[in-house]
């Protein structure tokens, strides 16, 4: 019997930890406790990792922005707070155990809900999941970073956070997936520069735009600069080259 009484605050921070599959303690603080002091924000952190519902894991010195940070511990959902989840919320679908923490993609992950966050400022009418979340229905090997839910899911969008360059053969295959895909009607590539952004539509208009011409259109593959979008994100042109992303 937990010794702890549970807060709706307390189960927004296990959904969120659940969604992302693990928070700083910043972005905790930020979201969860926005108006309360550091020491009240580990005391509670505290209690709910001695009652079982959280653990957390030091983490070092890690790339995050394109810059070295000290993140300090990240929280990460445990069993238990998982199922209190599922009894809370039982019309709602969850995976049998919470996501792993993959410490070599922790840079990319924490970066991942920012952008989340910040998509979810743009259009908060939207409902955005973690790629792992997401089931489809043609079978397509492809999972996305994060994806943008459709009602009729007919018009959900991708979301691809491109923190470092692939190989142009791997721009090719993933390009071709999410084109044969039906799942997707959009894909939002997130570049961390315009190098990596330009290798990508390199690869989807089959060569490099004449900067004389017209921007040429990339279809449904539409592009933003992360820091743009995290700077502002009602002001971050996301575009496909002629058309602005709605």
């Amino acid at each position: 019997m937990s010794n702890v009484l549970l807060t709706e605050r307390d189960t927004g921070l296990f959904y969120d930890c659940y969604n992302y599959g693990a928070l700083s303690i910043s972005q905790i603080r930020k979201k969860h406790f926005p108006n309360c002091g550091k020491a009240t924000a580990l005391n509670r952190l505290s209690k709910l990792k001695k009652e079982g519902y959280l653990r957390s894991q030091r983490i070092g010195i890690v790339i995050y922005q394109g810059m070295p940070q000290k993140i300090g511990a990240v929280y990460q959902l445990t069993r238990q707070a998982l199922q209190y989840l599922k009894v809370r919320f039982p019309n709602d679908r969850f995976k049998e155990d919470p996501l792993a923490l993959n410490t070599s993609a922790l840079s990319h992950d924490l970066l991942l809900t920012e952008v989340v966050g910040a998509l979810k400022q743009r259009f908060p009418d939207k409902t955005i999941i973690r790629g792992e979340f997401f089931s489809g229905s043609d079978g397509t090997k492809r999972i996305p970073d994060a994806v943008i839910l459709d009602p009729s899911q007919k018009a959900n969008v991708a979301i691809e956070l491109e923190l470092t360059a692939k190989s142009n053969e791997r721009y090719r295959d993933i390009v071709l997936q999410y084109r044969l895909s039906r799942d997707f009607e959009k894909v939002l590539y997130i570049t961390q520069d315009s190098g990596i952004q330009e290798k990508i539509k390199r690869q989807i208009i089959q060569g490099k735009a004449n900067v004389h011409l017209p921007n040429l259109s990339t279809g449904k593959f539409y592009f933003v600069h992360l820091h743009d979008l995290l700077r502002d994100p009602h002001a971050a042109t996301i575009s496909n080259g002629t058309t602005q992303f709605e």
